[in-house]
């Protein structure tokens, strides 16, 4: 008899990563590969997919997967074609019995941080966006709109703001704030005898956008050292990262313990702080914490798998979560 096992994928724009688990939780094996965003990574999604899944399986028969969830960066509307496509080339590549369920990063980085069927969840790394899920699918969303036109409180959005921040200080449009020194050092260290605000037009056009995010620390650590902009600039970021949370949360009547995911919520910080603090405030607990968005999609191929809920110790088995 062949044993039914689960397959979980998290295909970010950066890395894949892929998990192969028991029916009881057990971590069997793990793969990793790179990007599998069409719009941001290099290279094949499908290749990167099979990579990812191979490294899980090991040398065991892929018939073996009785449920697979991958979740896709970008895979949501407009990108789900092109997403379907890439996970059915892959499965077949592999030998999966059959193509893995598509799933968008958010729902699974909502299971991976609560086994309950819906809730809510927000999300703040290089985007931010703030949602309510059933079932695995999401039904309300607040945020999430890009680099361009919001993402607010993201690592990007804090990012941004300090180069702005930094400029208005510099020509006496807003106050001195030492987030320029930060900013310069990262961007245009001196030395090249072109003027400091010439010098940093001239290095973030040459940037990605998501590449301004890895200002976001330098935010925080001036707000800690009571740098008065940076320190508005927290406050304005934990307010709109709550805003968005209430807002579905709201729109969809949901009133358990929110998840919270993604670089700028689950690392040291004062963002981080502010929001669990204003969660705790509203709503009278710690929110529960995102550790693996792979074993979130795990989570969902065992409840797909057995058509049951998945307990709490199963989650936590699968999840890395302590006791």
């Amino acid at each position: 008899m062949t044993v039914r096992l689960v397959l979980g994928v998290d295909a970010g724009g950066t890395s894949t990563r892929a998990l192969l688990a028991s029916a009881t939780g057990e971590t069997l094996g793990t793969g990793r590969a790179g990007g599998a965003n069409q719009r941001s990574s290099t290279g094949s999604v499908a290749d990167s997919l099979v990579t990812a899944i191979s490294g899980a399986l090991g040398d065991r028969d892929p018939a073996s997967v009785g449920a697979a969830v991958v979740g896709v960066a970008g895979a949501a509307a407009a990108g789900r074609p092109w997403a379907q496509a890439a996970l059915a080339e892959a499965s077949e590549r592999v030998g999966l019995p059959a193509p893995p369920r598509l799933a968008t990063d958010i729902a699974i980085a909502y299971a991976g941080g609560s086994p309950a069927r819906r809730g809510s969840v927000l999300l703040a790394g290089t985007g931010a966006v703030a949602a309510a899920v059933s079932d695995g699918e999401v039904t309300h969303r607040s945020d999430g709109y890009g680099w361009l036109l919001g993402d607010t409180g993201s690592a990007v959005w804090l990012g941004l703001q300090a180069v702005r921040r930094s400029l208005e200080g510099l020509d006496g449009r807003g106050p001195a704030t030492a987030l320029l020194d930060a900013v310069v050092i990262a961007l245009a260290p001196p030395g090249s005898g072109v003027d400091v605000a010439q010098a940093l037009i001239a290095a973030t056009d040459q940037l990605r956008p998501a590449e301004l995010g890895r200002l976001a620390p330098a935010v925080g650590e001036a707000a800690d050292r009571g740098d008065a902009v940076a320190r508005a600039l927290v406050d304005e970021a934990a307010g709109a990262l709550l805003a968005s949370l209430d807002a579905v949360r709201r729109a969809a009547g949901e009133q358990g313990v929110p998840v919270v995911g993604g670089s700028v919520l689950t690392g040291a910080g004062p963002v981080a702080d502010a929001v669990r603090r204003g969660i705790v405030e509203r709503y009278g607990a710690a929110p529960a914490v995102v550790r693996d968005a792979a074993a979130g999609a795990t989570v969902m191929a065992l409840r797909s798998l057995t058509g049951a809920p998945v307990t709490s110790d199963v989650h936590r088995r699968l999840t890395g979560g302590l006791p």
